[in-house]
């Protein structure tokens, strides 16, 4: 690997191509020789030159080019089309599997724009913005068009063979691409929203810290301390949920080792995914908050939804409403198909419609122990937490039982079953009172 002072010493030879790119960078490809700076244009040789858009060899300080498309091109044009295939092809697998990671199942959900895959890397090197820039604004059709068969043939697999220890480029080199990255960022590289086309709301995967920004400006109130969760009115005057994903990572990393076998989500990316895609199949059963906004990146998310007017079941001491709460998780789990895993009442609205949930991430496909597992939990925060009579745990379990009908029998089972009890964080004063509940209501559809 050579250092910044070791180029110097090679011998160049002959020229295979040059090219013009925007925001006048020039790069100049030889058959032999280091990388240096000379006559405006990086020289470099073809061997480096391909161990950069292979394996980042130079931290893709001569590849990056390549992302865009030159103004004028001459000589040996099938050498240059050998990197820049070597290097797209390269940059596109990676990219994907980004995608995959970080959207999850909303994958196959949205709609990605070709335009994104060069976008986000740009954004990712912070350099030659001023070819970025004027790249952007005068080829987005023709990159959008050439990058299209990459992102149709990209690999699920990351390829392999990065350069660890990129080497050092000398510093002639460095200030020609210093000169080339003063320009401010084209809007693109900051927010990628409409590069990706939602089912609903704006999905953005950058500029999560802009969204909080413009958070701030709103009128905020947390309902209670620990709420990671802000009711806001916007500038406009409309009413606003804005949830920050990671505010709430510590709860769920001390939490995960209680719930392994239901597996709770802890990443505030899969738990923003999770309430994204939950929200709108369960919006056919139940109320759920619309989603205005949504930015994603690896270890943030931030969602911005609609409000929803109603009395979350954690404020009420009403029979009443604890009965219709369970006939919400009922419908959730035997219309919807869902299981909650965190059933906290306060995150079930009732006294309007239908019944509301506001918190669906870590929603899961239902099964009986789901099932039984929401019930579980759905006690143990209002006995523990919210400090609520046995009374109204019982008026949860038979409203849910009336609701279901015979399809709560299996789940009224499991949750008089001290060995399931055993295997959920249930405190045993509550696991008494769920158990008795339930098997009362197994007795009312003569199941005992």
């Amino acid at each position: 690997m050579c250092g910044a002072g070791e180029w110097a010493g090679l011998k160049r030879g002959a020229k295979l191509f040059s090219a013009v790119f925007p925001g006048g960078a020039c790069l100049e490809v030889y058959a032999s020789g280091g990388v240096d700076v000379g006559d405006g244009c990086i020289r470099v040789s073809w061997d480096v030159a391909l161990r950069d858009a292979e394996h980042a060899y130079l931290a893709e300080r001569v590849a990056a080019l390549f992302l865009v498309n030159p103004y004028r091109l001459e000589g040996d044009k099938p050498a240059y089309t050998k990197l820049v295939d070597a290097y797209r092809s390269r940059v596109a697998s990676e990219e994907a599997v980004g995608l995959r990671s970080l959207l999850g199942p909303a994958y196959s959900e949205v709609g990605i724009d070709p335009l994104l895959l060069p976008v986000l890397r740009m954004a990712e090197l912070g350099i030659y913005s001023c070819v970025f820039r004027e790249a952007l604004e005068a080829q987005a059709e023709d990159l959008r068009r050439d990058w299209s068969r990459f992102l149709g043939d990209a690999p699920l697999k990351r390829p392999r063979g990065y350069t660890v220890r990129p080497a050092r480029l000398p510093r002639e080199v460095e200030e020609y691409i210093a000169g080339l990255s003063s320009c401010e960022s084209h809007e693109l590289t900051r927010d990628t929203w409409s590069l990706v086309s939602a089912p609903e709301g704006r999905v953005s995967l950058m500029a999560c810290g802009g969204l909080e920004s413009e958070a701030r400006m709103y009128d905020c109130k947390r309902p209670n301390p620990i709420a990671s969760t802000l009711v806001c009115r916007s500038p406009s005057g409309e009413q606003v949920a804005v949830k920050n994903y990671r505010s709430a990572f510590y709860k769920w990393l001390l939490a995960a080792p209680l719930a392994l076998r239901y597996g709770f989500r802890v990443s505030p990316t899969h738990r923003a995914v999770a309430e994204y895609i939950w929200f709108r199949r369960l919006r056919g059963h139940v109320e759920t908050p619309r989603v205005l906004r949504l930015c994603l990146q690896p270890r943030r998310a931030v969602m911005v939804r609609t409000y929803l007017e109603g009395r979350p079941l954690s404020a009420s001491d009403s029979e009443e409403d604890w009965d219709a709460g369970g006939r919400v998780l009922a419908v959730i789990h035997h219309s919807a198909g869902a299981s909650l895993g965190d059933s906290n009442p306060g995150n079930i609205l009732v006294g309007a419609g239908r019944g509301a949930v506001v918190d669906a991430e870590q929603a899961r496909e239902y099964n009986d122990w789901r099932g039984a597992w929401d019930l579980a939990v759905a006690a143990s925060y209002s006995m523990v937490l919210l400090l609520k009579k046995p009374r109204l745990i019982e008026a949860f379990v038979y409203g849910y039982a009336d609701e279901a009908g015979q399809a709560s029998v299996r789940v009224l089972e499991l949750a008089s079953n001290p060995k399931f009890l055993l295997s959920t964080p249930t405190p045993p004063h509550v696991a008494l009172v769920l158990r008795r509940a339930a098997r009362r209501a197994l007795e009312a559809k003569n199941q005992i």
